[in-house]
């Protein structure tokens, strides 16, 4: 993640996994529609519609993994930003 994160902005990952979120969202509720109307299709058609889900399931768990990991480095910049800040400010003398 350290190397896609120094490859591309942080904007334009949270732009891509907020685009891939919407067409894959569409896909699983296809998927459950799909198990549900199929009741009585052959096993190869629901083993197809399983492994449908399943890849959604698996994507969406690396969108939310990358989520995560972007709002963390967003953090850890703006911690690291007030702290260089805080760094740089003249030391007041305390008054008596």
């Amino acid at each position: 993640m350290d190397f896609i994160l120094r490859c591309y902005s942080e904007e334009d990952l949270a732009a891509l996994v907020h685009d891939l979120r919407q067409p894959l969202s569409t896909i699983g509720l296809s998927a459950s529609y799909l198990e549900m109307v199929l009741e009585d299709a052959t096993e190869h058609a629901k083993e197809q519609v399983r492994s449908i889900q399943h890849q959604v399931d698996r994507l969406s768990a690396m969108l939310d993994q990358t989520a995560a990991q972007l709002r963390r480095a967003g953090l850890q910049r703006a911690r690291e930003s007030v702290e260089s800040r805080d760094s740089t400010k003249p030391q007041s003398a305390a008054v008596a």
